[in-house]
C-alpha cells in the first residue's frame, strides 16, 4: 500500500495519525507543513521519513535557502538518522548542480529496492503455516513497499504463504493495533490483534 505520493510536482502523505479509522491524503505545501507532518507522526518510520524529507527538501529548495531549510527540517526529529541523511543528499546534489528532485526520486527507488531485498531474504527464513508475533510497526507505512520487519509477511502472503500472525497492540501509541494489523488485513493476511500483556502466553 502507498503512504507517500509525488505526482505532477505535488507531494501527498497518507496521514498516519488518523489510521486505521480514516484514510486521509494530505498535500504538503511548505516547509512548515513538512516539519509538522514529521513532528506529529503523520509521517513516521525512519526509512519513510528519509524519503519524505528528500522530497520536501527538493521541493522547498525552489523558494528557500537550502542550508537553512535542511537545518530546519532536521530539527523536526533529531534522532531520525534517515532524515538528516536524506536532506544532506539533496544538499549535495544541489551543490553539485544535479537535479534535487531526481535525487529525491533516487532515494525513494533505492529504499524500495532495499525493502524488497530484505523481504525476500526474510521470507527465505520462514515456512508456510508459521505462527509469527509482531511488535510495533515496520511495514509499508514506516518504510515503503513491503516494509522491513513486516516485509516478509506481506510478501509471503502475496505469494500464497499461510501465516497466522499475532499482532501486539504496542502501547502507548498503538502502532500495532492501528497500523500493523491494518496493513496485514489490507494484504489479506490472517492476523489476530492481541494486547501486549498476552505476548508472553503466545510465545509460550
Amino acid at each position: 500500500m502507498e503512504s507517500l505520493k509525488y505526482e505532477n510536482g505535488r507531494l501527498f502523505i497518507l496521514s498516519q495519525t488518523l489510521l486505521s479509522n480514516e484514510e486521509n491524503w494530505v498535500e504538503i505545501k511548505s516547509k512548515e507543513g513538512a516539519f509538522n507532518a514529521i513532528k506529529s507522526l503523520a509521517v513516521r518510520g525512519a526509512p519513510l521519513i528519509g524519503v519524505f524529507a528528500g522530497y520536501c527538501t527538493a521541493i522547498c529548495s525552489k523558494t528557500q535557502e537550502i542550508h537553512s531549510l535542511k537545518e530546519y527540517l532536521d530539527s523536526s526529529r533529531p534522532t531520525a538518522v534517515n532524515l538528516s541523511w536524506a536532506t544532506q543528499r539533496i544538499v549535495k546534489a544541489y551543490e553539485s548542480g544535479k537535479d534535487p528532485l531526481q535525487e529525491a526520486e533516487n532515494i525513494e527507488s533505492e529504499n524500495a529496492e532495499m525493502c524488497r531485498k530484505i523481504s525476500e531474504y526474510g521470507l527465505s527464513l520462514l515456512k508456510d503455516g508459521d505462527g509469527i508475533l509482531t511488535h510495533c510497526n515496520a511495514g509499508e507505512l514506516a518504510t515503503g513497499r513491503y516494509g522491513t520487519g513486516l516485509g516478509p509477511l506481506i510478501l509471503g502472503t502475496e505469494k500464497g504463504y499461510n501465516f497466522h500472525i499475532y499482532c501486539d497492540e504496542t502501547r502507548p501509541l498503538l502502532q500495532g493495533a492501528r497500523l500493523t494489523s491494518y496493513e496485514l488485513e489490507k494484504a489479506g493476511a490472517d492476523v489476530t490483534l492481541i494486547c501486549d500483556n498476552a505476548a508472553y502466553y503466545i510465545m509460550k
